[in-house]
């Protein structure tokens, strides 16, 4: 499996594989799906130390990074929430971004007039605090009235 490597940024910064002799390996990796609540976790180990050196790729493990690889077609993104580090390994604990977006709270709104979705992002907050932002958006054009009745921990349910 390919594993990346983004910064804080998200720009691909560089590569995880086990099949890849060039790239650094990881080890111990668990990876589970939620599927009830549409998230997912990831815990892996990276070796800092190849062949008795500390190699360079450890300056980009770091609780900034976030991780990204494809499992059966479904391409998936994890922020990176628990770090611990020794003299030898890093050990991360990922959760998919998709998690954060679903625990973030929706509040009221009552609204009579079409709008876009970066609209409705803005109104509601929807990812203020879960370090994303709307990229390229598909749907500018499309517009349409939603109202809001109760605050729910769930994105727009």
């Amino acid at each position: 499996m390919l594993i990346s490597i983004h910064d804080h940024t998200l720009k691909r910064v560089g590569f995880l594989s086990n099949d890849d002799s060039e790239t650094p390996d990881f080890k111990d990796d668990n990876f589970h799906r939620y599927l009830a609540q549409g998230t997912s976790t990831f815990d892996f180990t990276v070796n800092k130390i190849k062949n008795g050196v500390v190699q360079d790729y450890v300056q980009l493990l770091n609780e900034r990074a976030y991780f990204s690889f494809q499992y059966e077609g479904e391409d998936f993104l994890f922020d990176s929430v628990i770090v611990e580090e020794d003299d030898d390994k890093i050990t991360f604990n990922c959760l998919s971004l998709n998690l954060e977006m679903r625990n973030e709270e929706v509040k009221a709104l009552k609204n009579t007039v079409s709008h876009n979705i970066k609209w409705y992002f803005d109104q509601l907050g929807l990812i203020n605090f879960a370090k994303i932002s709307l990229g390229i958006n598909q749907v500018k054009m499309i517009q349409g009235s939603l109202i809001m009745i109760r605050k729910t921990p769930n994105l727009l349910v």
